[in-house]
């Protein structure tokens, strides 16, 4: 071994060099689109609709001088897919990713993007398809480029599709090595009745994917992109977006397709479940408790209100559960809403992790915390505590660009003005009185609905 390494001290190594392509991204510009309309929308907020269909939401702003946030929806997604089709095809977005575009590899494309801040990637949800990504500001020129060319010049390379695959099973396998994580897959099936889509995939469901299909699936999802509705916010400038949204996006196709966001058929079980599981040998248990149910009359107020709720329920957890039995560390609660025209939906999720031997009794005390909230009124300290941590959740948030996109692209989906998204939640839950989040927790805190599962050492 010393003579190896003394060998390899005396010779002569040539430096390595790295092999960047002096090829531009796009090596012809395509023909420029047209603007058929810029609207002004308030709070700084433009929309654009191009030529071919595309609309632009467009929101400058200066929270962080090197942000711009990219976000792309167009109808349809996955929900287009037969489930025999599924997992053969679905993939298909990952994969282009991992491939490259146009006259670029995965490899080429990385080594010619090297220095820029930019990033974009396709993607295909349960009902929507689209972009989302990020730039600098001096790289939003070739973020519309990769968007341009995602579109007209993806590329589905075998070697791609091989190590996809590979870190797909690994990942799976990993996954199902943790008891937790199995755990976890099981709840989640569990609480959506077992659907077919709901279903973790297996190491089989990755070896079925077939680029053929995949490469098919995606470009009839970007075949037509006159429905897309692009969202950039951060700091731009707007007549330089203009143009490039002219060059890059009003000269993809658009052939005027319109599509509705189907309905999977996936709804949260109903009715009591008490589950036991049994894995792993630390002697540690996990337990989750879930309150499901339809959540009617939905307003951006009405969620607020919810929010409320959930925020209680953490602050009883915590101050019964940590501080007065010193029975867990870090409980977590949590809620959320599903809001579309065939599915109203909200879940409330308790879950912690606790000596085996307590698991009866700290369970009993959640369901003592959820009566307490049901028969008596919070106190002003817990009013108090609640107002503060939603409105200054709400004064961090609107200080971020995340927040605007978000907001963005919740008023286009729900159809309210993007007033009511933003509006400071302080005059909401000022409003409420504790009398009233007496009435939420007998509203959401249905007995008759509600499932626990508990994980067991074995």
């Amino acid at each position: 071994v010393l003579d190896l390494l003394q060998s390899v001290a005396t010779m002569e190594i040539e430096a390595y060099t790295e092999e960047v392509s002096t090829e531009p991204l796009m090596a012809d510009m395509p023909s420029a689109g047209r603007i058929l309309s810029t609207q002004n929308e308030g709070n700084g907020v433009s929309r654009i609709k191009l030529s071919n269909g595309i609309q632009l939401v467009l929101k400058p702003t200066t929270l962080k001088n090197d942000e711009i946030l990219i976000s792309a929806v167009g109808e349809g997604g996955d929900a287009m897919l037969s489930d025999i089709r599924y997992h053969a095809a679905a993939s298909a977005t990952g994969i282009a990713a991992r491939s490259g575009v146009g006259n670029f590899d995965a490899i080429a494309l990385d080594k010619k993007l090297a220095g820029k801040k930019v990033e974009i990637s396709p993607y295909t949800s349960g009902t929507t398809e689209g972009f989302r990504g990020s730039s600098s500001p001096e790289d939003l020129e070739t973020a519309f480029q990769l968007i341009h060319l995602y579109v007209t010049q993806p590329r589905f390379d075998a070697d791609a599709l091989e190590g996809y695959k590979s870190s797909e099973i690994g990942f799976i396998q990993g996954f199902k090595s943790s008891p937790e994580s199995v755990f976890f897959d099981f709840v989640q099936v569990a609480l959506r009745q077992n659907h077919f889509r709901a279903r973790p995939t297996t190491v089989a469901d990755v070896k079925s994917i077939d680029l053929v299909k995949s490469e098919a699936f995606y470009k009839d999802r970007f075949a037509d992109v006159s429905d897309f509705t692009f969202y950039l916010v951060g700091n731009f400038e707007l007549e330089k977006v203009k143009e490039f949204a002219k060059t890059y996006l009003a000269s993809l196709p658009g052939k005027g397709r319109l599509e509705t966001q189907q309905d999977l058929g996936i709804r949260l079980v109903s009715g009591v479940i008490n589950k036991e599981l049994k894995g792993g040998k630390e002697n540690k248990a996990s337990t989750q408790i879930y309150f499901n149910g339809t959540f009617n009359n939905w307003t951006p107020a009405n969620e607020v209100k919810f929010d409320m709720l959930s925020e209680l329920l953490q602050i009883r957890l915590v101050e019964t559960l940590r501080e007065n039995m010193s029975g867990v560390y870090s409980p977590q609660s949590g809620g959320f809403v599903i809001n579309n025209p065939w599915k109203k939906e909200y879940q409330i999720e308790v879950q912690y992790s606790s000596d085996p031997n307590r698991v009866a009794e700290l369970s009993d005390a959640v369901l003592k915390i959820v009566a307490d909230l049901k028969s008596k009124n919070p106190t002003a300290d817990e009013m108090q505590k609640i107002r503060t941590a939603i409105t200054r959740a709400h004064e961090t948030g609107i200080q971020r660009n995340r927040f605007w996109l978000s907001a963005l692209e919740a008023a286009d989906e729900t159809g309210l003005p993007l007033s009511q998204m933003i509006q400071n939640p302080a005059a909401i839950v000022n409003a409420v009185t504790p009398a009233q989040i007496k009435q939420l927790a007998r509203r959401y805190f249905n007995l008759s609905n509600m499932a626990k599962f508990i994980l067991m050492p074995e």
